[in-house]
């Protein structure tokens, strides 16, 4: 539980065989799932992977402390002009290898998600579909 831990998109979900439009929201989830188990009175958390956690709340901290900073990291990165994900990411982390790149745009749609709501970002999609976020 100590190392990094990106939550993964997931696709819109479909009810009554509407496909709604957004996605859900993997990190802000997350976030809640780990406020949720901060609150608990644990003596030792056995994660799906990694050496059994004893001090919880700690490392929750820590991991909600360093998710806030990124998310500060990506809203300085979104400028003026819409762009996608994937040109923000690049602009932040600099050349992305192949077999990271999809991690990389996971993390920053997750932290892109939560801006708009904030009023920092606007959120603009075209008729195909291709988000593109810009400052507000």
């Amino acid at each position: 539980m100590s190392g990094p831990s990106t939550p993964i998109l997931s696709p819109p979900l479909s009810s009554n065989g509407r496909r709604d439009r957004r996605r859900p929201r993997a990190l802000a989830q997350y976030r809640t799932s780990l406020r949720a188990t901060a609150a608990l009175e644990l003596e030792v958390v056995l994660a799906g992977h990694g050496a059994p956690v004893r001090y919880h709340r700690s490392v929750i901290g820590e991991r909600l402390r360093r998710y806030d900073r990124m998310t500060q990291r990506v809203a300085a990165g979104v400028g003026s002009e819409p762009r996608t994900a994937l040109q923000i990411a690049a602009d932040i982390r600099g050349p992305i290898e192949d077999d990271a790149m999809f991690f990389v745009v996971c993390e920053v749609l997750g932290h892109l998600d939560e801006l708009p709501d904030a009023g920092a970002i606007s959120e603009h999609v075209n008729d195909s579909g291709v988000r593109r976020f810009a400052a507000a």
